[in-house]
This record gives structure tokens, sequence and C-alpha cells, in this order.
């Protein structure tokens, strides 16, 4: 029997059973939450009441200790007994041993001994929770001291726990009762609404409008529509979507020329004018919301990192279609193969079969919803590296670019990976291939050259693999301003600003700030590294200056990760333990994923931001800074090594290894006389400014439409606008001779 004669469940029922399970795993981990949070609370004031009891009985222990042995045990005789929860008492001399033991505690002297010797040892009270012997107790090792503060011994006092098991599991069988209860509900009530449901009119309703969408449907929507407001509705929506797409085509062309800046607006225009009645969709690994629940309700955030950051604006202006999922030889083979980071890549045959099994679901699946339609595809980053070849094996018509997001090492670095040719060859499926750098462009054409078959045109950078060619040009990568997005400002960002220095114990502190997905790559334990040398270096700081590290977890379920956060936090530690004071803290690591507001209001408080990354394609984090500090103040220490030192070169460039000059540059960035501190931060704002993520996108697809003959000009631009663009691209100033290949110069003249 094939998967299609197989029966299946009705449409209805498989709804209701998604549903209810996704609605049955949420209310049963909030149940399993509230349990263990109420089991918490119990535990809590079961210590409490025991410190009060050993306390109550420190001024008899107290006496007995200081008689001899024998004395001591008489007077404590019968005193040791236990009551209701409480199992017993047990008393030592300070150098551990016994002194005497009620009858219900001498059964747990092995498992008391150590809580002992740990509170002897510390010179601290110890608590903890002990099973022996199928018994669950809690362990109070009370340290008794003299008036003069030294330790006379120690008072245990020990209580029987079984009760808070007994009643948390009474608590779990209620609140399961209830969840099987609303799932069996939701079961019921979905399957049966969606049965109700006449859904054939309704598919053949969603057919239509796709066809409408590529301009290939019959004027009125199909008949037998369970409401006839829905017909009517349907065929004006049909009318007015094709006139305002026939508005579209005549008028984005003259829209495309009437501001020097790119907008949102001229970005929906520009890309009428270059899709040419195509779906837009984009196709990447990561999704562009998450969500999370906080205080009890459910929050939206955006994930941390450049590509959710760049896309999210683009999609939001040109419309059309996001295929994302949220494998092995992603994390621990391509990316530390193209970030040269000392990790040493991993390759493992089982991740690369997982590798080609991801990247053609991904394919089919974007093969399935543009369906017979026209369409152009933007893949995004190294996850998919095989889906443009896959996309054009399937449909030559489509117009395919594939944008890698992070660098691209030298040829003599990329050959150590085994299947090296097949994802050359993937990625030479599409027609435009985009990188952040010049360099980087580089680096893929020689890679191409030695180690596939393929002829390439240096001077207009292109490669041609069995008669297709696919143009290589960078796209510098970039942002959208933080006014057009959904933040505070003016008194409700101050308040934010007040509220946050109030949380988080800044008080009027200067901050520096750093916002990165936690990574090997980042840097940042030599950020660490450096911001302790600048406290030794620069003690005039101490206690007038905070450093923020605002980290989003990331990848946590490989060790490397993990132990990554850990290091940092033990670093972070031994810096605030270092140089701390009563009132001041110099370090904050807040390692957790961050709304924009909040990641905003932190850049936008912080006299200083420090990007320290070790090998980057572009980081964004350093622009998000930029265009948060409307009122011109503040500073940028940026690595060398990140790709936006090529674009806001008047930021304080660092060798993020080198930790006596990344020291003095943070004392610089705070030190910097105002005038040339804004001087600074204004040429900085105006790159990020005039070369914004629209701009960005407008590049990929005028290229996109070029690569198939049909020449689009983004702007009517002036020789000069193309040089500095072509200069910024390569990461030189404008108008300076270079040294370079003439072809690097060519090979941006598409890029807008």
């Amino acid at each position: 029997m094939t998967n299609a004669d197989r029966p299946r469940l009705p449409r209805g029922t498989r709804i209701g059973l998604l549903i209810a399970a996704v609605v049955g795993l949420t209310t049963g981990a909030m149940a399993w939450f509230q349990v263990q949070r109420e089991r918490r609370i119990d535990e809590e004031d079961l210590d409490r009441r025991a410190h009060a009891t050993a306390h109550q009985m420190s001024w008899f222990a107290r006496q007995t200790l200081a008689l001899p042995d024998s004395e001591a045990a008489d007077e404590i005789e019968g005193r040791l007994g236990g009551y209701r929860r409480v199992l017993g008492f047990a008393l030592y001399r300070a150098d551990g041993r016994v002194l005497a033991s009620g009858a219900g505690v001498s059964e747990f002297d092995q498992e008391i001994q150590p809580q002992v010797e740990r509170a002897l040892k510390t010179r601290s009270d110890v608590s903890e929770a002990v099973r022996s012997r199928d018994a669950l107790v809690h362990v109070l090792a009370y340290l008794v001291k003299d008036p003069k503060d030294s330790v006379q011994g120690v008072l245990v006092v020990l209580h029987d726990m079984e009760f808070i098991e007994q009643r948390a599991m009474e608590r779990l069988v209620q609140f399961g009762f209830w969840v099987l209860l609303v799932t069996l509900l939701m079961v019921v009530l979905v399957a049966g609404s969606t049965w109700l449901l006449y859904e054939r009119p309704l598919r053949h309703l969603a057919e239509w409008m796709q066809r409408v969408r590529t301009d290939d449907a019959p004027e009125a929507p199909p008949r037998g529509l369970p409401v006839a407001l829905l017909a009517s509705e349907s065929g004006r929506l049909a009318a007015s979507f094709r006139a305002a797409r026939s508005a579209g085509w005549r008028d984005s062309h003259e829209t495309v020329r009437e501001h020097n800046l790119w907008t949102r607006e001229r970005l929906r225009a520009h890309a009428i004018d270059c899709l040419e009645g195509r779906q837009l969709v984009v196709v990447s690994n990561r999704e562009p919301y998450m969500h999370q629940f906080r205080n009890g309700a459910a929050e939206m955030i955006v994930p941390a990192g450049g590509l959710v950051t760049a896309l999210d604006p683009v999609l939001q202006a040109c419309g059309g279609l996001w295929v994302a999922h949220d494998y092995g030889l992603s994390n621990e083979g391509l990316w530390p193969l193209c970030h040269l980071a000392h990790e040493r890549p991993v390759f493992r045959e089982a991740d690369w079969a997982q590798y080609q099994h991801v990247n053609r679901r991904f394919a089919d699946c974007v093969l399935e919803e543009i369906g017979s339609g026209k369409a152009a595809v933007l893949v995004q980053d190294y996850q998919l590296a095989l889906v443009p070849g896959m996309l054009k094996a399937a449909r030559p018509d489509l117009q395919v670019g594939i944008f890698w997001h992070i660098p691209w090492p030298n040829p003599e670095a990329f050959r150590i990976c085994p299947w090296r040719a097949e994802i050359l060859h993937g990625m030479l499926g599409a027609d435009v291939i985009g990188f952040h750098l010049q360099q980087h462009c580089n680096n893929f054409l020689d890679t191409v050259d030695r180690m596939v078959e393929a002829r390439l045109d240096w001077d207009h950078f292109a490669a041609e693999v069995k008669g297709r060619c696919s143009l290589v040009r960078p796209f510098p990568i970039s942002i959208e301003g933080w006014a057009e997005r959904d933040v505070p400002s003016g008194a409700e960002l101050a308040e934010q600003i007040r509220q946050l220095r109030e949380q988080h114990k800044l008080g009027d502190t200067r901050v520096v700030v750093g916002v990165e997905r936690i990574d090997y790559t980042k840097g940042l334990p030599e950020r660490l590294r450096a911001f302790d040398r600048f406290l030794h270096k620069y003690p005039q700081y101490r206690g007038k200056l905070t450093f923020v590290l605002l980290g989003a977890p990331s990848r946590t379920h490989l060790r490397r990760y993990r132990d990554l956060v850990a290091d940092l936090e033990s670093a972070a530690n031994e810096i605030n333990w270092k140089h701390q004071t009563d009132s001041w803290r110099p370090m904050r690591m807040l390692i957790t994923h961050h709304n924009a507001a909040a990641v905003h209001a932190f850049l936008a408080m912080a006299d200083g931001c420090v990007v320290s990354s070790l090998h980057d394609g572009m980081n964004l984090v350093a622009k998000e800074y930029v265009s948060a500090k409307a009122d011109g103040e503040g500073a940028l220490v940026l690595s060398e090594f990140a790709g936006a030192a090529r674009e806001l070169t008047d930021a304080l460039l660092i060798n993020p290894y080198d930790t006596e000059q990344f020291a003095d540059a943070i004392d610089y960035a705070l030190s910097m006389p105002p005038e040339e501190r804004r001087q600074r931060m204004s040429g900085m704002q105006a790159s990020v400014r005039d070369h914004n993520v629209y701009r960005w996108a407008a590049g990929l697809l005028t290229s996109l439409a070029n690569s198939q003959g049909r020449v689009v000009r983004t702007a009517p631009a002036t020789a000069a606008d193309l040089t500095v663009f072509s200069a910024e691209a390569q990461g030189r100033e404008p108008n300076k001779p270079d040294s370079g290949k003439t072809a690097e110069a060519a090979g941006v003249q598409d890029g807008g």
C-alpha cells in the first residue's frame, strides 16, 4: 500500500488534534511550572522554619557545648527528639565529632556528616534536601557561635519532606485532570467546527486568488462559495488588485526617481519595476519572529542577528512570502570554516546527508508555494547553499539570488570541506550571488576557479557553468532606521531609560554597551579582558562607568556555546569581584532575548558601544548604535575585522586581540573632545542613513533583474554617485587611488 492509498483522518480531526496537542502541551507545561513553583515555596517555608527552630535552640546548644562531653550528653539527653515533621536534632563539636543526636536522627548519620563538615569548612550555615533509603529529608547544619563569633559547634535540624512530595503529586494530578479535559474539549470543538465548513469552494477560491496574483485567472471568482458576500467582495478585491498593479507598473519608474534617499516607499515602487509581476520569495533558515512567555503572557520578539534585522523591513516594504525554519553541518562545519575564528570545523557524513535533505525540503516548499506562477527567490545564507541549484533544476525560468551573510574564506581554507564542489554547484545555480564585501567576492571566484569546471569572466565578475551565468556582486547590508520602527522616543524613551537604570541598578553612571548573539566569533572574552585592563589602567572610571552586555543565547544545544556562556559569566564575576565597591558593580551581563525597544533604549543611553568581532561579514550592531544616537553623542569602538569597519571609518577601529590598544580605545571613546565626538558620529550617521537596508535590497533586486538581460536603473545616478558606492563596496575611500583589480570596480555597477 502506498502512502496515497493509506486512510487518513479527516482534515477537521487532524487540525483538532494538532491544536489540542499544542494547547495541551502548553497548558501542561504551565501546570508543571506552577507545581514546581509551589513546591519551591513549600521548601523555602520549611527552610525558614528550620532556621527559626535552630535559632531558638542556639542558646541551649551554646551552653551545652561549653560542658565536657559526659556532662553535655547528660544535659542534652531527652531534648533532641523530634515532633510533628521535625525528625529530631543532633549536636556536633567544632572538630566534627557528634556530641549527641535524637533517636530519629541517628539513622541519617552518613547523610548529615557531609553537611556538618561543609558548614565547618565554609563557616556558614548549610541547608540542603537529601534523599536516603527512599526518604526525603531536609538537613540544616546551623553554626553555633560564642559572643566573639568563634565557632563552638554545629546544631543539626532534620525535617521530614515527604509531605511536600505528596502535596506536589496531588497538585500535579489535579492539574493533569484539567489539562486532559481542556485537550479533549479542543479536539471536539475544533474538529467539529472544521467539519462543518464546506472546504472545496474555499480551496477553489484560494487557487483562483493565487492565479490572480500571477495575472492568469478568469475575471469572476469561482461559483458555489458558501457566503454570497464573500464571492462579491472577492471579485471586487481582484478588480482593485488588477487596477492597482497596472497603476503601480506605470508609476514605478517615476516614483523611483523622485528621491535621492532610499525609503520604504521607494523600494516598494522599485520592487514592482524589477519584479514585473513576479512574487517575491525570501528563503532563510532563521524565522523572522519568535515568541516567549514573560510574566505569564506571550511576547513577540525579533531574534538577534543581522539576517532578520535586515530582511524584515525589506519584506514589510515589498510584500511577498518568507519561507523559514528555526542542522550539524551548518553550525559545526560551515560556520567555523567561513569565520576562521579558532574553532576547528567538524564534517560528518550524517550531517551532510541531513543538510541535503533540509535543503531539498526548503526547495520543495518554495516550489509548492509559488505553483506555476512567476517568482523572484532570494535565498539567504550558508544553511541553504544547495537551494538555488535545486530551484533552477526544477524551474529554469525563476529568478534566483543567494546572499551569503558571513565571510567567504580563501580557497586554501575552503578546500578542506569534503563537499566543496557540491556546495559551489548549488550556489552557482543562482543568477546573482551576493556578499558583503568585494574581498569576499574575490575569494569566492578564486574558489570556483580552483575547485569546479567553470569559465570565469573577471571583467564582469561572473562565472559560467554548463551554459548558465552567475553574477557575483558585493552588497554591503544595512539597517532600517530606528525612527521607522515601533520603539519609544522623546519623553517615553526617557522614562524607559530611567526604568532600565533603576531595574539594573545602573544609577547615574555612564554606560558602555555591547549587544551580541553569544558566539565565539564575536570576540566576547577578548572584550572582557580589555575592559578588565581598562579598569586597571584608568582607575578614575571606577564607580562612574558600567559595562552592560546584552547577550542573546544562541545554539545552546551545542556544548561549545554553553561553555562559552559559562566562561563569560565567570569572567564577568571575576571583574566584578576585583573592582566592585559596596554601591557599584562594573559589569552587568543580561543574557536573554531582548526586544527591539529594550535594545534601542540601551543603545540610546550608552556613551559608547563596543563591537569586537574576531571575524564578521558585516555586524549590524555597529550601525544600530549609530542610528540610535539621535542626539549625535556617543562613540563607537569597532573591530577592524568586522565588515562594518569598511563603511564606518569614523569609528575607533581596534584589533580585538591587542588588549592594550583595546583598553586605550575605550578610554578615548569616553574622554574624546565633544566636537570630535559629534563630528565622528555625524559622519557615521550620514553613511548609515544613505546606505540603508532599502538601498541594499534595491541593489540586489536590480542585479537580479539585470542578470536576465533587462536593464533596470535604481535612480538617475551620476558618475560621482557610482564612484562613491563602488569605492565603499571595496572598503576604500572615494576619490583616492586604488591598486586593486579593475574588475572590482566594474563588478559593482549593478549593485545599486
